[in-house]
């Protein structure tokens, strides 16, 4: 479909658009729109832009450089490999609930929610409001 010279790729789903994709200037997906984005890294070409596909289309790469080694990450994983692996990225079959709040509170001043939080499991989370997103927080 395309190729991208630039320093990495990220394929971001609707809850990652927010967050790292974005701040290279991918855009931002709807959680329910069913779509990836693909989001190139500092990009050496000022016409590449990031595109959202399908969710249930693979994404397969294959890689090339200058180097003989490059590092594929994973939110906090990473790996190694060489220019001779294919990697390709599909959706999953399963979903995943990420938190279940039991019990919420809210904390306010002027009327804007600024600490809101949830008890999940026993253990006290913070949701912190800013002006361009939240910030959560374990305690």
């Amino acid at each position: 479909l395309n190729t991208y010279w630039s320093d990495g790729i990220i394929v971001s789903t609707p809850t990652g658009s927010t967050g790292y994709s974005l701040s290279c200037g991918g855009p931002i997906i709807f959680p329910s729109s069913n779509n990836f984005a693909v989001t190139p890294v500092a990009p050496h070409n000022l016409n590449v832009r990031p595109i959202v596909i399908p969710d249930d289309a693979v994404v397969s790469f294959e890689i090339e450089g200058r180097a003989e080694n490059f590092l594929c990450t994973l939110d906090s994983r990473f790996e190694t490999i060489s220019s001779s692996v294919k990697l390709a990225v599909k959706k999953a079959n399963f979903s995943l609930a990420l938190a279940r709040i039991l019990f919420t509170f809210f904390c306010s001043y002027n009327n804007h929610t600024i600490c809101s939080g949830s008890t999940v499991d026993g253990n006290r989370c913070c949701i912190f409001k800013y002006t361009h997103g939240f910030y959560i927080t374990w305690v």
